[in-house]
This record gives C-alpha cells, sequence and structure tokens, in this order.
C-alpha cells in the first residue's frame, strides 16, 4: 500500500509543481491525454485489446525502444503472470530459455503466428534470445490461459505471438544505425533499413551484433559467458491489390560461446560452444471474397547447437522442422468464423545428450483442423466456441473443443468465462534424451478461466483473471528414478490482476500482481513444480516522459519461491527478490538519441533457475545460474 500511494502521489505532485512553476495557475487535467490503442491478434484476427476476452498482455513498439531490452526473454519477464528462468546471462548459451504462463512450461511461441517452439528442448522450450533482433519486432503478445483450439499443442498455459515489423507505409526509404558499450565486455551494433517501390515492393533488414565477457554476480563471483552472435533477419513483400500481398521472412541466427563446465566456475574448466538457427517463411494473404479473407503460410526452422559440457559428455542438436499453415476468415454482422488446417514435421537428424549416446533420423509430425465461431448472439452477449482435432504421428487422434461465454457491459469494460480442452504430445528429450524414457504418454487436461478486461476511463485500464486447471499424465523429472515421467495428476489454480495509469501527459504506472499454485507431485513435497515457481510474483514500472526525454523504472519481485527439494542449498536471496532496471532516452537531434540503462539496479544476488546455488568460495566455487550483478549500457541511435 506504501509503494502504490508514493507511485500515485510522485507523479501528481510533480506535475502540479511543474504547472506552479509556469504560472499558469491551470492544472494538467485540462490536457488531452489518454492510453495508446491497441490492436491484437490473440483471436487469430484483428481486435482491439479492450474487445478482447482472453487474457493477454501486450509489450508495444513505444515500450521496446524505451526500455531497450536484450532479448524477448527479458521483455516478457516485466509482463504480470510470466516467470522466465534463463541459465547464466540471459540464457543465450548454453539450450533455451525456459518460460512459465500461469504456472507451466507448456507454452507455445510463434512468430507472425506460426510456430517457432523447439524441437528438441522438451515439452515446448522456446530459443527466445535466436528468433528475431529486437529492431526486427513490432510488438509481443502475450496470452495466459489455454487457448488449445487455435494454437494446439503446447498452448495449455499460453501463447507467446512475436509481431515482427514490415515496411513503411509510403514510398521511400529510412535506416537507423545504433550501437552501445557497457558492463562486463557488451558491445552492440545495429542495422536496419526499411522501404518502399512506386511499385509496391516493399523490404525491411535488420543485422545486430552483439559480444559479451565474464560477468559478476550480485556476489562478486566471475562467471566465464563469452560470447559473440551475429543476428540478420530481411521481410520482402508484394503487395499485388491492397488485399492480396505475397512476403517472404528470413531470420539467421549464429553464436560462439565459452561457459563453465558442469555448471560451476572452478577455476581454468572451460567449455565452448556454437549456435546456428534459422528460420523461413513465405506467406500469401488474400481476399477470396466479400467476406472471406485467407492466410497460407509455408515455414522452414533450422537449429543446430554443438556444446561440450564436460569431459566426457557432448550435448549437440541438429534438426529442423518443415510446416504448412492455412488459416480461412469469414466476417458478417453477428458472426467471426476461424477455420484452418496446419501440419508440420520435426526431423531430429542428430542428438547426442551425454557420452555417446545419439538418436539419428528420428521424425515426428502433427496434422490439425481447427474451426472457431465467435457469435454476437445478443447486443451485449456473445459466445465463442471451437473445436481442434490434431492427429499426431506417434499418438493418434485427440479433440480439443473450448467455450467461452462473454458480456460487454459497455466500451470499456467486458466479462468473460470459459472451458477448454488441451492436449501436449512429449517431445524428443522426454521420450530418447538422457533422461527420457520412449513409454511417456501424452498430457491431456482441461482449464476454466473467469476474467474481465476493464477501463474506469480513457486513461485507466485493467485485467482480473482466474484459472483452475488440471493435467493428466503430467510430465516432469523424478528424483526417485532419475527419469522424466508421467505423474498421475497435477491441479493448479491462480489469478493475476494488473493496473496500468496514464496520470498526465508525461507520467504512467504500471502494477500487477499475480498469485499461483500447483499441486506437489507424487515424490516430492515441494508444491509449484518442486518449488521452481514462485507462489507470489508483483511486476511495477513507471514511466516518464517529455519532448525529448523520456525513462522508465522496472521492477519485479519473487516472493517465497521454495527452491528444488533435491538441491543441497539455495542461497536465501534467491527465494524472494525484486529486480530494479532502470532504463532513459534523450533525443539531442530530431533523428537521433542518446539511451543509458542500468540492469539489477541494486546489485542484488538471484538466480532464475533454483539449483545449487551457494556462492560461498569454500562450499561451492561459484555457480553459473548465478544472474549478473548490475550492469551499465550507453547507446547511441540515428535515423536518415
Amino acid at each position: 500500500a506504501i509503494c502504490l500511494s508514493l507511485f500515485t502521489a510522485c507523479p501528481l505532485a510533480a506535475d502540479a509543481a511543474v504547472n506552479e512553476a509556469s504560472g499558469t495557475g491551470q492544472t494538467e487535467a485540462m490536457e488531452e491525454y489518454a492510453l495508446d490503442d491497441i490492436v491484437v491478434t490473440a483471436s487469430r484476427v484483428e481486435e482491439d485489446l479492450s474487445k478482447a476476452q482472453i487474457n493477454i498482455s501486450v509489450i508495444t513498439r513505444k515500450e521496446l525502444e524505451e526500455r531497450h531490452y536484450d532479448s524477448v526473454s527479458e521483455a516478457i519477464r516485466d509482463i504480470p503472470g510470466v516467470q522466465v528462468q534463463a541459465y547464466g546471462n540471459g540464457g543465450a548459451n548454453y539450450s533455451s530459455t525456459r518460460i512459465y504462463l500461469s504456472g507451466t512450461d507448456r507454452v507455445a511461441v510463434l512468430v507472425d503466428g506460426e510456430r517457432v517452439n523447439l524441437i528438441a528442448n522438451g515439452m515446448a522450450s522456446a530459443d527466445l534470445p535466436t528468433f528475431v533482433s529486437m529492431d526486427s519486432i513490432e510488438r509481443i503478445e502475450v496470452v495466459k490461459g489455454s487457448p488449445s483450439t487455435l494454437y494446439g499443442a503446447d498452448a495449455a498455459g499460453g501463447v507467446i505471438n512475436i509481431i515482427t515489423r514490415k515496411s513503411l507505409q509510403k514510398e521511400g526509404m529510412k535506416t537507423k544505425l545504433g550501437m552501445d558499450f557497457g558492463s562486463f565486455g557488451r558491445r552492440q551494433y545495429n542495422v536496419s533499413n526499411a522501404g518502399r517501390s512506386p511499385e509496391n515492393i516493399t523490404w525491411r533488414f535488420n543485422w545486430q551484433r552483439n559480444l559479451s565477457g565474464n560477468y559478476s554476480d550480485g556476489s562478486g563471483v566471475t562467471t566465464v559467458s563469452n560470447m559473440f552472435s551475429d543476428n540478420f533477419s530481411i521481410n520482402l513483400a508484394k503487395a499485388f491489390t491492397p488485399n492480396d500481398v505475397l512476403s517472404l521472412d528470413y531470420t539467421n541466427y549464429l553464436l560462439d560461446y565459452l561457459q563453465p563446465q558442469n555448471g560451476t566456475n572452478k577455476p581454468g574448466i572451460i567449455r565452448k560452444g556454437w549456435k546456428h538457427n534459422t528460420r523461413t517463411a513465405l506467406t500469401l494473404k488474400n481476399k477470396v471474397g466479400k467476406d472471406f479473407d485467407n492466410r497460407l503460410t509455408v515455414y522452414h526452422n533450422g537449429l543446430n547447437l554443438d556444446s561440450a559440457y564436460n569431459t566426457t559428455s557432448r550435448w549437440m542438436i541438429k534438426g529442423e522442422t518443415w510446416g504448412v499453415s492455412d488459416q480461412l476468415t469469414y466476417r458478417s454482422d453477428n458472426h467471426t468464423v476461424v477455420g484452418g488446417f496446419t501440419w508440420y514435421q520435426d526431423h531430429l537428424k542428430d542428438y547426442y545428450s551425454g557420452g555417446t549416446q545419439g538418436l539419428p533420423g528420428k521424425k515426428m509430425s502433427n496434422r490439425a483442423f481447427f474451426i472457431q465461431d465467435d457469435w454476437k448472439f445478443m447486443p451485449k452477449w456473445n459466445v465463442t466456441y471451437g473445436v481442434r482435432v490434431d492427429t499426431h504421428s506417434e499418438y493418434g487422434s485427440h479433440t480439443s473443443p473450448s467455450i467461452t461465454v462473454g458480456y460487454e457491459a459497455d466500451n470499456r469494460t467486458n466479462f468473460y468465462a470459459s472451458y477448454k480442452h488441451f492436449f501436449v504430445a512429449p517431445g524428443f528429450t522426454y521420450l530418447y534424451g538422457r533422461y527420457g524414457q520412449s513409454d511417456n504418454k501424452p498430457e491431456t487436461g482441461h482449464t476454466i478461466e473467469l476474467g474481465t478486461n476493464f477501463a474506469f476511463d480513457d486513461k485507466t485500464r485493467g485485467i482480473f483473471h482466474v484459472f483452475w486447471r488440471n493435467t493428466d499424465n503430467l510430465i516432469a523429472y523424478s528424483a526417485a528414478i532419475n527419469k522424466y515421467t508421467n505423474f498421475q495428476k497435477e491441479t493448479a489454480r491462480g489469478f493475476d490482476i494488473s493496473f496500468k495509469k496514464q496520470f498526465s501527459s508525461h507520467w504512467i504506472v504500471g502494477i500487477g500482481y499475480t498469485y499461483f499454485h500447483g499441486s506437489p507431485l507424487s515424490d516430492t513435497t515441494n508444491p509449484n513444480r518442486d518449488g521452481y515457481i514462485a507462489p507470489s510474483t508483483w511486476n511495477i514500472n513507471i514511466g516518464y516522459e517529455q519532448k525529448n526525454f523520456d525513462a522508465s523504472l522496472i521492477g519485479r519481485a519473487l516472493i517465497a519461491r521454495q527452491g528444488r527439494k533435491v538441491s543441497t542449498y539455495v542461497h536465501p536471496g534467491s527465494r524472494t527478490y525484486m529486480i530494479v532496471d532502470f532504463a532513459a532516452n534523450y533525443r539531442f537531434m530530431p533523428d537521433a538519441r542518446l539511451y543509458f540503462r542500468v540492469n539489477n539496479l541494486f546489485n542484488h544476488y538471484y538466480t532464475d533457475m533454483i539449483y545449487n546455488t551457494d556462492p560461498d568460495p569454500i562450499r561451492n566455487p561459484g555457480n553459473w545460474y548465478a544472474a549478473p550483478g548490475r550492469s551499465f549500457v550507453l547507446g547511441v541511435e540515428y535515423s536518415f
């Protein structure tokens, strides 16, 4: 309560002082200011955020530019209800970043609506630092819930949809150059160019190079983490008519890195690794009738990882995914119908996970048909019902129905209640990896959700969402048998609530709280996935903006996270902590700006992962899971 009072009182007091000093004798309340309208695609069609009857949060392009996030995973961790667990310095080295939405890592990750989940790392992992450079992103949509009818397997907990930027709306060309330097040997260089020709041929390309060295955690222990990466992406499109557009997207990510052996920082023991990921997508959007739109996409994702974990173990993944999706949308006065077909095949060309274990040539595929109708049967009431039928190459057919009943009280407030089924097939790691079992079964279950999206006025928005989820045959690690195995059932429940308030033309404040409880698994007494997930989290952000200057203070707090039962020691600072970041921008010319960022402002020792996180040099000579301590970044951008 004290914090919230300070957040609300300080901006108002500051604005009052400005007005008094100017001698106008008028209050800021006379100005015209409001929160920006946002269009989202959570239901696979564009709609206003205020109309969406689902629990969705958005990181906008403006927020990405002002806060200077280094990766998607860094950006989404500031959304209430999202927990990100990365290894060491952001998770780019090693394997992937584990994302929890609504207390589960069964999350579908999409780029422009198409699946990019990794084929080998668990069920629904995603290598978020590698997909796109931050300059190429228009917005990031995060859906918390279970939209499995539209998005299928991997979506038991929610969806992260990365919407990329396209080209200019008007004929011409624009280029942006940027570079920054910072703590721990950080250097980053960015080049982007976008344009539109008289023939309605458009393009946008982005190149980003990142370099960093060893980092120190909040306790002063140094971790080996040298990284060198190049990320290149390009979008080409031809508009034959305003409604008929053919586009090609390509991304290439290459990373070389050093890491400690076996997760500890013993002096002189260093291992090398490299990663090379690609993504290609060809999309045709066209209007096939007065009320019908169609979107056809063919895509390919490539994954290559080679990491020497220690002197005897090597972790290597080489694979690819081919996919096709076709979506037909029909709109009338009272109905919006979305239907389609998807198919993808994951091909694991090579896989080593310790010793000489290899899995060449493994393939799994899935095809699905889905249809969903949003029917407005009364002026204020609608019902959204749908069904998805998945046919998996290993696990046969499964039907996932869903229904949502919504009530639109007015243009600012809606309420909804939903019941949704989900089906998640085991990935390669949980079947054939070092700790996998080939007889593991798919996870199935259902989610019940109640929620409201509301606005007291055009300056204040809020979200409240509560859910109950039951999962059968949950796959998790069992310390008793040292394997991933099916547990009988997990019951989970939780809620999140958030507010965003535009106090004036200068100040905006957001605050959110999330609660989660998941039942203990059968061989552990710890709830919440053996202590991985904090039962309570807070997210706070304060923004200030003037004509040529803006600043953001972003905080996230995890409360009473227990830590794994099998860990011998979990540092108290990793159980309950708050991390505060600060970012500021100054536009010193119309097309140029300086920016400054401080990460982990108070130099707190913490870790995203809950393993043996003991910084004591006698008990444990450091641990590479610990996150970096305080760091600084200073950069400049110029557009022409």
